[in-house]
């Protein structure tokens, strides 16, 4: 008989099933994340269990473990998880709506007899899930402005790019708006440069909220953010600013007891004509821009340069 005790000490999971997909051993960390103890498990079939584990793919990585003796190896990249355990309480605030389960690399390993036979097959589980959440938040640092949670300038940079190349495969429009809140300096100097953030926080939300799913909000630098705005005629790119701009006028914010208003600038353009790449794009909603501050503020310019 062999003793497998040690194995219910290891921090990760180990089922091992015959040839018939019988479970021969459910360690305590499958006990523990999976809510079946081993005396309910073994000596069952794993599918009556786990009926979706009863699949071609699945089968056939077993299939040759039993007749090759090779070892195969599961990606979480790949199979995000065998089995559907669900995430720790710490967990589902960071995953987001898009992970429900927990994230696992798993291997299935030969367990031979005496006689040199494959006679199970070991399935170990390694939950990965924070190495996955870790990941996500890096690639999100790495995109995404800190103060205000809009896209950074090098996603934007990136991403124009991507879209322009889109642009010209496809002839799709493209158009975007750059967005400059009136006399922010102002804010700085009379509240402060911690109430500035927070009123770039704030109108970075604003923004976003009125934006499409499919439309990029990125902080451009200082107090000067873009809307990158795919499938976007120049007519609907000025509608869409002049939303924004009217959330942002409409935005009430105190501080000292005193309640005060912000306003925005907005210079938009669309790719086509004379305007042929993402430099030429951005300049020419710059210049549309620098007008609508020169025609008094608090307004779209989506005209001729």
């Amino acid at each position: 008989m062999n003793d497998w005790s040690v194995l219910d000490v290891l921090p990760l999971g180990i089922v091992m099933v015959n040839r018939t997909f019988n479970v021969v051993r459910w360690n305590r960390w499958m006990e523990v994340y999976s809510g079946l103890s081993a005396q309910d498990v073994e000596g069952t079939s794993l599918f009556h269990h786990y009926p979706d584990l009863n699949r071609p793919s699945f089968l056939r990585s077993c299939r040759t473990v039993f007749t090759f003796g090779n070892v195969v190896y599961l990606s979480q990249k790949l199979h995000h998880y065998l089995f559907p355990f669900p995430l720790h309480a710490g967990q589902i605030g960071d995953a987001g709506g898009d992970m429900e389960m927990m994230q696992q690399s798993c291997s299935m390993t030969p367990v031979r007899n005496d006689e040199d036979e494959v006679e199970l097959v070991a399935i170990t589980v390694q939950d990965v899930t924070d190495s996955v959440l870790l990941e996500r938040r890096l690639r999100l640092l790495n995109r995404v402005d800190a103060l205000t949670g809009a896209y950074n300038r090098r996603f934007l940079d990136q991403r124009l790019e991507e879209e322009v190349d889109r642009h010209r495969r496809y002839d799709r429009s493209l158009s975007v708006a750059i967005m400059d809140l009136d006399h922010f300096k102002e804010i700085n100097d009379e509240w402060g440069h911690p109430e500035g953030d927070r009123v770039l926080r704030a109108l970075s939300a604003v923004a976003q909220e009125v934006i499409r799913s499919s439309d990029f909000f990125c902080r451009y630098g200082g107090e000067e953010f873009v809307a990158l705005l795919p499938e976007t005629s120049g007519c609907e790119a000025a509608e869409l600013a002049e939303r924004i701009r009217h959330r942002v006028m409409d935005t009430e914010f105190e501080s000292g007891g005193r309640q005060y208003r912000v306003t925005a600038s907005f210079g938009t353009a669309t790719l086509g004509g004379d305007i042929g790449d993402a430099g030429e794009l951005l300049a020419a909603a710059d210049a549309r821009l620098y007008r609508a501050k020169q025609a008094g503020r608090n307004r779209v310019v989506s005209g001729p340069a």
